[in-house]
């Protein structure tokens, strides 16, 4: 259904680019194993559910469905050209090339505005034509609470979204902001622009987060599944340093192509979290090691030990 929506919303409309980049991208954002990803995607492409012939000449994802309701629609509204035609499927050239004829050099130039309302609706009818059906026959199929943050925030909606928070939210983003408000490495109050619009995305995501209704997710680490409690991800959120905080901040403003933000935080959270517990082990480790070395040599000859090991 992702799949689908992400290719009636593309620039294009009909299509979208899905190499092993892509493929690796999508699945780090939506927290899912590479190799179960592949396994769904071998199946969708063997049931012709996305054209395999296309995906396997130009690695990009399309359909029957999306062609026909891109083409009609194209049709209605009287769009200029299509781009891409090397990407149509052969059942659809001779529209295209009717489409073409039809529309000729007469097509009257329109504004800018009139584009993108143009190209809205365009996406809009994709849409309910490829994907909605999609959306009923799978809303039985679960019941795990969908969180869309793939929002372009502003300063005027993060306003708005916050006003809009019941009280329990509004606390818990309080406690958030008041824990990672430090004047010397980051202030709320004096950071600005993009950083600061993905300072409050991240605080958002990870309110998404302390209200999720599962109490087990899985996250993936790499190739790895790493299985996780609520109660944990709440404590790692509220063991989060500062300058860790900022570290996800950076990396979400950096990133311009994170479709479900939670999951990303999630994932991030969970890697800072191993790597703080990787340390916090070497750590121990070197102070046993210190330890046994005492207790072998004697306090008292240690420092003498150490010298030798030193000079040799």
């Amino acid at each position: 259904m992702t799949l689908c929506e992400e290719i009636a919303y593309s620039s294009n409309g009909f299509f979208i680019k899905f190499d092993k980049n892509e493929q690796r991208i999508f699945c780090d954002d939506y927290n899912i194993r590479e190799d179960k990803f592949i396994a769904m995607l071998d199946m969708l492409l063997q049931l012709n559910f996305f054209d395999k012939a296309m995906f396997d000449k130009y690695h990009i994802l399309t359909n029957e469905q999306i062609q026909e309701a891109f083409i009609e629609t194209k049709c209605k509204k009287k769009i200029e050209q299509v781009e891409n035609v090397e990407y149509i499927l052969p059942c659809f050239t001779s529209k295209i090339h009717e489409l073409s004829l039809k529309l000729g050099g007469n097509v009257d130039k329109t504004s800018e505005n009139n584009v993108i309302s143009t190209q809205t609706k365009l996406n809009e009818n994709i849409v309910d034509k490829s994907v909605n059906n999609i959306k009923e026959n799978i809303k039985e199929a679960t019941n795990e609470q969908v969180v869309n943050s793939t929002v372009v925030y502003t300063f005027k909606n993060i306003d708005d979204k916050i006003n809009n928070m019941n009280d329990t939210d509004k606390s818990r983003l309080k406690q958030l902001v008041t824990k990672f408000d430090d004047k010397e490495s980051f202030s709320f109050n004096l950071v600005a622009g993009e950083y600061k619009i993905s300072a409050y995305k991240v605080l958002f995501a990870m309110i998404d987060l302390l209200n999720a209704s599962k109490d087990k997710f899985t996250i993936k680490i790499g190739n790895n599944a790493q299985s996780i409690t609520k109660k944990t991800i709440i404590q790692m959120i509220y063991e989060l340093t500062t300058v860790e905080f900022v570290q996800i901040v950076e990396t979400v403003a950096n990133r311009k192509d994170i479709r479900v933000l939670p999951f990303f935080v999630l994932g991030m959270i969970v890697r800072l979290d191993n790597k703080r517990e990787e340390e916090r082990r070497k750590m121990l480790q070197n102070e046993n090691d210190y330890y046994k070395e005492c207790e072998y040599y004697g306090a008292s000859s240690y420092n003498a030990h150490l010298k030798n090991k030193e000079e040799k």
